[in-house]
């Protein structure tokens, strides 16, 4: 089976990332493996770090390579650079700071036959580790075991496998995988929601894995920060628009009315007002040359 993994990482060295040290500890009897780094921060990596990778890679049998892009480009579309551009069995989305357990990709290669595998999300909420994904759709108190999937659910992205046919059945449903209006709130939800509203093209779900991930969505400080009410607020006012089907002027006249009531600041009301006449998310604005080559890789050693 040949899986190709894709992490983006931001700002931080490869050393750094819980997901990348757990990937190069990962079992891949069996499996072809591709490591798909998409470095989105600031900086350009170091050679020193990106070397040490590339050793450790090579040591345990394990194709790498390395894209590089310092815009802070809109994760739907590096999403679907990787899924347009690559040839695989299986393709692997993953953050930057997951755990992954060593069995991760055997278990998926040796479980029962599905269009897409979801791993339990594992948290550490109030100092206990707790499972938060994949939890019912319209529940999130619902969380789903390990097994066959019958009812529609909500995940984070981190972790999900799609198998070629899933993405090809996706892609005849909506003609993408990945919205790339949104550029990071909202995928997942909207990932999901397509998924759930699929009939004709019906997708099988299946839970296996665990993984321990960190979410911004429980840490006090994250919820107040600008950015994550920005974001979030972007991801509200495209329900609006696309899913409600409601008005350009009524949804702007929505946006002034809770900047008068002091529900948002001006600068908040002015971004998203510039979203909903531009129709995308601002770090949508740039796209990814189908021709993007990466900064460093290495073949896999037979």
């Amino acid at each position: 089976m040949k899986i190709s993994c894709v992490v983006i990482i931001y700002n931080s060295m490869l050393q750094n990332s819980d997901t990348l040290k757990s990937l190069t500890k990962c079992k891949t009897d069996g499996i072809d493996l591709d490591i798909l780094v998409w470095n989105n921060g600031q900086e350009l990596l170091i050679e020193e770090d990106i070397n040490n990778f590339m050793m450790v890679c090579q040591e345990n049998k394990i194709s790498a390579k390395i894209y590089q892009d310092i815009t802070n480009i809109s994760l739907s579309k590096i999403y679907n650079f990787f899924i347009d551009n690559f040839s695989f069995d299986i393709v692997t989305l993953l953050d930057q700071d997951s755990k992954i357990p060593n069995d991760f990709f055997y278990k998926i290669n040796n479980s029962e036959k599905s269009d897409i595998y979801i791993p339990k999300i594992i948290v550490n909420n109030n100092e206990k580790d707790v499972q938060y994904y994949p939890h019912l759709y319209d529940n999130p108190n619902i969380v789903i075991d390990e097994g066959y999937i019958s009812s529609p659910v909500i995940s984070a992205m981190s972790g999900v496998s799609m198998s070629k046919i899933a993405i090809d059945k996706i892609i005849k449903e909506r003609g993408f995988i990945f919205e790339e209006r949104l550029a990071l709130y909202g995928i997942d939800n909207d990932f999901f929601r397509t998924i759930k509203k699929m009939s004709i093209q019906k997708l099988s779900l299946y839970c296996v894995n665990e993984i321990h991930h960190s979410l911004s969505t429980l840490d006090p400080k994250e919820e107040k920060s600008d950015f994550r009410i920005i974001e979030n607020l972007y991801f509200k006012y495209f329900i609006r628009i696309e899913y409600q089907k409601k008005s350009l002027f009524s949804t702007i006249f929505i946006c002034i009315r809770d900047f008068i009531f002091k529900k948002t600041n001006f600068s908040q009301m002015k971004n998203i007002i510039l979203f909903l006449i531009k129709k995308h998310h601002p770090r949508s604005i740039k796209n990814i040359s189908r021709d993007k080559k990466p900064s460093h890789y290495t073949k896999k050693i037979s």
